[in-house]
């Protein structure tokens, strides 16, 4: 993805949890940490962090 990204677009976020699914932890908070971790990649893509 990132090699047909034009010049000047913003990086690709792959993020992948190798902690999930039926074993994986669980939490009442895991939606927030999720786009807590969104949010801080997108200000530092925008050079905002």
């Amino acid at each position: 993805m990132r090699a047909q990204a034009p010049d000047g677009a913003p990086g690709v976020l792959l993020k992948t949890e190798v902690d999930g699914g039926h074993g994986g932890r669980s939490g009442r908070y895991e939606a927030w940490r999720e786009r807590a971790f969104e949010d801080a990649w997108a200000l530092d893509v925008l050079g905002l962090a």
